[in-house]
Parts: structure tokens; C-alpha cells; sequence
């Protein structure tokens, strides 16, 4: 079995500010190798025995439970109303934008923890996104890694936008092997899961050794997307909880740079036109990360106004899909402002 674990949990619709489908990072320490937070315990919960309590890791980092405080912008109305065009993106080919750098620590707000149904379901995947998409957005992702790790040198320029790309490839690869339709690679699914995994535990540095530490479980992934087995693969389980395979801080990163690529370049019919098929995938992308942030391990899954926040995300991400099909922009720009409010609402909670 591949060593996947890392310490992920859901954490904010993460300011939604940002760009693109590949945002760039500022690193990729995993809360685990940061010197972080384990699940919350009877020992560090609230007095209530069910609120995160706020604690300081050895590296002076704050957690709520296993969400890193610092995905949390201090305004995100500010970002979500700044309408300029993001850095090198474009309505046609959405990819490089601005490293999004954590914003200060903020102290929570009180939540209370009911008994909520998570968003994500086992079996309703195609609902969120469609098995041609999902293919298309793995195959964007590794072409972008394959463009990024061909030299120690491209990787050292670009090794801080990574982590997005790779936990979301993780995540999608588990999605794909429990979605209802034909992926092509779905019979390979679960070993790009838990290689993508293993790529995303690493604690990203410029150098060789970082470099080989991706190259090496990257190199499987391209030989199992080509049909081929690259062999000496151990086992892996048919499913995966995705924290085990994920940081949620850098899906809520994935959230942050979908959404305001979709805000900021889809401002008319006519970009609705010309981008469909980057609108398809980035919708259907925010359906499915919308579902992921309150499934199995994530600390806010219980908290029933989250478990809302990220439904009206799912939904949003499926009205827009349906809009960009019907060519409709007025649905798409309703479906846009129902994520924003879904963001605007979290953040007055969760802050």
C-alpha cells in the first residue's frame, strides 16, 4: 500500500480570490509535516467537546483542529469585487497566475456542530461532473506537471504553484474510481490516486531531491494514463477517504482559483461562447471540490451552516454547467453570484 497520509481538512471557501485552474502556492507543507494539527480529540476540543479549539504548532502556525488559519483572507468581499483580469490568464487558455500568499491568522468565530448529512455521496459523482470533463482536467494537470518537472530547473521556477495541481489530482482520481461513467483510465484510477498522493505528502523544495521525490511517482502516473503498467506498483484499496490522499488547504486553494477565473473571464455571452469547454470543466471541478471539502475527515462536515455553504457550492457549479450548455449568461451569472454569496455567507461565520 502506498504511503498517502496526510493530515487534510475542510477549511473556508478560502477568500475566493485567486485565478485560473492552477494557481500558483506558496509551498506545500502538509499539516502533518508542518508540525501540525492531528484530529481533534477529546484533549483539544472546545468546551463543548465538539468546537476545534484554536492552537500554535511548533513552527508558531495557527489550526483550528486541522484547518490552517491562514486560508482565510481578511476581506474576501474586497478580493471578490477586485474585477481585474488575472495576471497571464486569458477566457480561451486559463493557466499561470500570481502566487496566493496566506493572508494573517484570524481567531474563529463561535460554530456551533450539529448533525449534518455530508454533501458527498458515494455514486452521485456524475452529478457533479461529467466523466469527459473529469478526464479533460486530469489531463490538463499532468500536462502541466509534465511541463513543470522536465528539468530540475523548471521545477525549482515552479515548484510553489504545484500542490494545488497534484492534491486535486489525487482527489479526482479517486472520484473517477467511483464515478458511474467511463473514465478510460478508470481501471488505473485508484493507483494514480494514491501516487498522486504520495506526491502531495512531500514537502516541496527547490533542489534535485525534491525534484526526484515527484518525478519518479509522476512518471507511473503518465505510463498508467497511457494504458500501460509501469509495474512494481503495490496494492492499493478500491477507495480512499480523500483526506488521506489530500490537504484540504490546497483543494480550498483549487476553490479559490476556479471560481474567480470563472468570475473574472465569463462577463458576457460571447465569453461564454468562446470558453465553454474551460467554463464545463472549471464548473464541474467546483461541484465536485464543493462536495470534497465536507466528506469523510473533514472537520466541518458536522457543522450543518458549512455542510450549507458547500451544497449552494455544488449547485452553483451545476448551474453553471447547465448555462454554459444552453449558452444562457444570465443563469451563468446567477450561478457565479450563488458561489460568491455561498463564500460571503462562510466567511461571516467562519473567520
Amino acid at each position: 500500500m502506498l504511503g498517502v497520509a496526510i493530515g487534510g481538512s475542510a477549511a473556508l471557501l478560502s477568500g475566493c480570490g485567486g485565478s485560473d485552474s492552477s494557481p500558483d502556492q506558496t509551498g506545500a507543507v502538509g499539516a502533518k509535516e508542518a508540525g501540525g494539527a492531528a484530529s481533534p480529540t477529546a484533549d483539544n476540543r472546545g468546551a463543548t467537546g465538539t468546537e476545534p479549539v484554536v492552537h500554535v504548532d511548533g513552527d508558531g502556525r495557527k489550526w483550528v483542529g486541522k484547518v490552517p488559519l491562514d486560508v482565510f483572507f481578511d476581506d474576501p468581499l474586497r478580493i471578490v469585487e477586485d474585477s481585474r483580469p488575472v495576471a497571464t490568464a486569458s477566457a480561451s487558455s486559463p493557466s499561470s497566475v500570481p502566487t496566493v500568499s496566506p493572508a494573517p491568522s484570524i481567531a474563529p468565530v463561535g460554530a456551533t456542530a450539529t448533525t449534518a448529512q455530508p454533501a458527498a455521496t458515494a455514486g452521485n459523482w456524475a452529478d457533479a461532473i461529467g466523466h469527459d470533463v473529469l478526464d479533460d482536467e486530469v489531463k490538463k494537470i499532468v500536462n502541466r506537471l509534465n511541463e513543470k518537472l522536465q528539468t530540475v530547473g523548471t521545477y525549482n521556477s515552479s515548484h510553489l504553484e504545484l500542490p494545488p495541481h497534484i492534491n486535486t489530482l489525487a482527489v479526482l482520481a479517486e472520484v473517477a474510481v467511483e464515478h458511474p461513467g467511463e473514465v478510460r483510465w478508470k481501471d488505473k484510477a485508484k493507483y494514480i490516486r494514491d501516487l498522486a498522493g504520495r506526491m502531495a505528502a512531500e514537502k516541496l523544495q527547490q533542489g534535485a531531491k525534491s525534484h526526484k521525490a515527484l518525478q519518479e511517482p509522476f512518471e507511473q502516473i503518465t505510463v498508467l494514463m497511457s494504458g500501460s503498467d509501469p509495474g512494481g506498483l503495490p496494492d492499493s484499496p478500491e477507495r480512499r477517504p480523500f483526506s488521506e490522499v489530500s490537504e484540504f488547504f490546497y483543494i480550498m486553494k483549487r476553490i479559490e482559483s476556479g471560481s474567480t477565473w470563472l468570475k473574472v473571464n465569463v462577463t458576457s455571452d460571447e465569453a461564454l461562447s468562446s470558453s465553454k469547454e474551460d467554463v464545463l470543466r472549471e464548473a464541474g471541478v467546483l461541484s465536485v471540490l464543493g462536495k470534497v471539502i465536507v466528506s469523510e475527515g473533514s472537520d466541518y462536515a458536522d457543522f450543518e451552516d458549512f455542510v450549507g455553504y458547500s451544497k449552494d457550492l455544488v449547485e452553483a457549479g451545476r448551474q453553471m454547467t447547465a448555462a454554459a450548455h444552453a449558452g444562457n449568461f444570465a443563469e451563468y451569472d446567477k450561478g457565479i453570484t450563488r458561489a460568491y454569496k455561498a463564500c460571503q455567507e462562510c466567511h461571516s461565520v467562519y473567520k
